[in-house]
């Protein structure tokens, strides 16, 4: 079986795109790298694509291999947070952040494996979220006829990530629920409906249980939204309305518990096609974040206005500061601004925001302004 990768001295192909020379792999090589189960790239001495197998290309939803021949890793990702720009390897902060070294360390050559975990987010052509992906990056060095190689593959880890986040989330909050209410119905026990605290107990009782089925449900379209079948119900919907509704589920929630939620008196009150569960949730997980971010007696503001960009914004604003490590990957599956484990409501703000709305999600953070997370969305799709 010939295994030969053409060197210099009998045959070179010329990448027009980046003007360098890429050596030639010959058939059987490129069986053996088809033959891959993972998406496969054979990488240069310096860091640029020599050839891929179909897995790669299926990943990464290109038809032609000659679009990715003689291109870095980082510079296909096409990730909204991945790479600022490839020129002298720079990877941008939120890389550093997640640990992910898609160039070879400082230029030099390795002589070991190493394996680093990236979360990749994909946007179409429009600017909207496409797909999130947990990824785990692993680069193995080879040397062949005095050559240096490295064989370049990408692993899907989502649902891994996603199964321990709903372990140490969902599971945890809905077991402090049920709990909840389990120690309600004991008191209520005890005191007999007669007692007059039972009226007070009865409706936190409620309370509780509305939370634990909206925790639920949530959970439910999130599944549903990262397994590419949910289906959004698109009709008119009035802003203030929306506003409104969300601020009465969250007043009566633990977290809300001596803080104030006020709706901005220079909101507006505009009529849109959105799907307004969906969007009610993006606002839910702004608004959460706001309270356990505001202190004892602190406020919590929400509103809509018209964006600059003809859009309709809805926000939500506290006065905290998010740390600005946490600020250059909060829309990562695992980052959040509550520590170690949690991060799926920013995730979920930006999924179902963005790839099921149409809208746009962001924030803002400084100590002089406070936290505002916003998503602008079109009065009509």
């Amino acid at each position: 079986m010939d295994l030969t990768i053409t060197t210099a001295e009998n045959g070179l192909l010329e990448d027009d795109k980046f003007g360098d020379v890429l050596p030639v792999i010959s058939e059987s090589m490129q069986n053996i790298m088809d033959a891959f189960p993972l998406p496969t790239a054979l990488l240069s001495q310096d860091k640029k694509i020599i050839t891929l197998n179909n897995h790669f290309l299926s990943f990464f939803s290109c038809l032609n291999k000659n679009d990715l021949i003689g291109r870095k890793p980082a510079d296909i990702f096409s990730c909204i947070s991945a790479v600022d720009t490839i020129h002298d390897d720079h990877i941008s902060d939120q890389c550093q952040n997640c640990n992910v070294k898609l160039r070879l360390k400082d230029g030099k050559l390795i002589n070991h494996e190493f394996t680093h975990k990236c979360n990749l987010t994909f946007v179409n052509a429009t600017g909207h979220i496409d797909e999130l992906f947990n990824m785990k990056v692993t680069t193995s060095p080879f040397t062949f006829d005095g050559e240096q190689y490295h064989l370049f593959s990408v692993t899907d880890i989502s649902n891994d990530i996603r199964r321990r986040l709903l372990d140490k989330i969902f599971f945890h909050d809905i077991l402090n629920k049920a709990g909840n209410i389990i120690g309600i119905l004991d008191v209520l026990d005890l005191l007999g409906k007669d007692d007059d605290k039972s009226g007070e107990l009865f409706e936190s009782l409620k309370n509780t249980s509305q939370d634990l089925l909206n925790e639920i449900k949530y959970q439910r379209d999130l599944s549903a939204a990262e397994n590419n079948e949910l289906t959004p119900k698109f009709a008119a919907a009035k802003s203030l309305e929306i506003l409104n509704t969300t601020k009465t589920e969250m007043v009566h929630s633990d977290v809300a518990n001596k803080r104030e939620i006020e709706i901005a008196a220079s909101s507006v009150n505009l009529q849109i096609m959105t799907d307004e569960v969906l969007l009610h949730r993006v606002l839910l997980n702004m608004l959460k974040n706001a309270l356990e971010a505001t202190p004892s007696g602190g406020k919590v503001t929400m509103g809509c206005a018209m964006s600059e960009n003809g859009m309709v914004r809805f926000w939500v604003h506290n006065d905290a500061t998010i740390p600005v490590v946490i600020q250059k990957q909060l829309f990562n599956k695992t980052a959040s601004t509550k520590g170690c484990g949690r991060g799926l409501g920013t995730f979920s703000m930006r999924l179902l925001g963005e790839k099921y709305l149409k809208g746009k999600v962001n924030f803002l953070s400084s100590a002089e302004t406070g936290t505002q997370f916003m998503i602008d969305l079109p009065l009509n799709l």
